[in-house]
């Protein structure tokens, strides 16, 4: 992939695809090769070059800033507070016919991917602290920050993953047209009740349409999450290639979030049994590859997951780490499923303890949120 960055952030081991300049004003006899020491990196800053292009399929890949889960969880926070205010906002002035203001909303957007970019775990983990009440604008924040975490994975730039996020923030806008006895409806709908609830994709798309400043990949997003590669999804019925690929995980996101959050007809499923449900509907639903892809970057064991130990103690799910089996954990229940007065983070890849079983913290009167922060 061809990525442009700041030259200052140019270091030994990329692959320079391009320096943005003329050949005459830089000191190096190729113009595509591997940086290989800072000497080299020193002369293309005293170029004056501003920036570079890095093949990073040749070489190292630019590294994001990381920031600790203790240190994150607190911005995250913040973040989602202020990006379901934002979503809320504009969907009464969807409500009222007012026009969206796309580029307060790019800039919500943009804190959320920035800081998925950051440490990833930290907005995945209160992804899983929800209000039945506020579905419809959780809801929203989520797929946002799950498009993100799985385009971050794919490897997409921050130019092909921005609209993507706006998009998906913004992909039920349409719902707010819904009449409230059937959006809130606390039992399955009717077949003619399901008909009208179809059309919030339509409202979607028109509202979208109106609004400047929307990239269509972002249109995509809104327009195709609901659509099965048999055909079988709506608003159009497209199928197989018919659907964009961001459509495609724009729709596995949808579901997985819908599966795991608690609403006033269902109760919300842990993450790893909503992911096996989601595998039994691949080849119809979604396509077996990407969904694939979607299983490892949230890993064996989802950010957020309630598991039980070898040891008996339960433990929260905070990150992943290289060995799927093995993420960082915070222990909140002794052997004796009493909580303790002091949770304790645990690394497993540096413990013998195990993860045995995923459990159900609302068994056990569980809040996530308790234990964040």
């Amino acid at each position: 992939m061809i990525k442009r960055i700041k030259a200052k952030h140019l270091k030994p081991g990329m692959y320079i695809h391009k320096l943005e300049c003329k050949w005459s004003h830089h000191p190096f006899f190729l113009n595509q090769f591997k940086v290989k020491t800072e000497k080299e990196v020193y002369k293309v800053k005293k170029a004056g070059i501003a920036y570079v292009q890095i093949d990073t399929e040749k070489g190292d890949d630019l590294v994001a800033d990381i920031t600790c889960f203790e240190e994150e969880i607190k911005t995250s926070m913040k973040i989602a507070s202020e990006a379901k205010n934002c979503i809320t906002g504009v969907m009464e002035d969807v409500k009222l016919g007012k026009h969206v203001q796309v580029d307060a909303v790019s800039q919500v957007v943009n804190k959320m991917t920035d800081s998925v970019f950051r440490n990833e775990s930290a907005l995945l983990c209160l992804g899983q602290i929800r209000s039945k009440d506020s579905y419809l604008f959780e809801h929203s924040v989520n797929i946002g920050v799950l498009l993100a975490v799985f385009g971050k994975h794919k490897g997409f730039s921050r130019e092909v993953l921005d609209p993507l996020v706006l998009g998906a923030f913004m992909h039920d806008i349409g719902k707010i047209k819904i009449p409230d006895h059937i959006l809130h409806k606390p039992g399955r709908l009717t077949k003619e009740e399901f008909e009208v609830m179809k059309m919030h994709v339509v409202y979607t798309e028109e509202v979208l349409e109106k609004t400047e400043g929307i990239p269509d990949t972002a249109r995509q997003i809104a327009s195709e999450h609901h659509e099965k590669i048999n055909g079988q999804g709506y608003a159009k019925g497209l199928k197989k290639d018919e659907i964009s690929l961001y459509g495609k995980m724009a729709g596995i996101t949808d579901v997985y979030d819908a599966l795991t959050a608690s609403r006033c007809y269902h109760e919300g499923r842990p993450p790893t049994e909503a992911l096996k449900m989601m595998m039994d509907w691949c080849g119809a639903h979604f396509e077996t590859v990407l969904f694939q892809e979607f299983v490892k970057c949230m890993g064996v064991f989802p950010v957020g997951s309630f598991v039980e130990l070898t040891n008996g103690q339960l433990a929260l799910v905070l990150e992943n780490s290289k060995n799927p089996l093995r993420p960082h954990v915070r222990i909140v229940m002794d052997h004796k499923k009493k909580r303790l007065l002091s949770p304790s983070d645990v690394s497993l890849t540096q413990s013998e303890l195990r993860i045995v079983d995923v459990v159900d913290p609302k068994l056990y009167k569980i809040n996530i949120g308790e234990f964040l922060g």
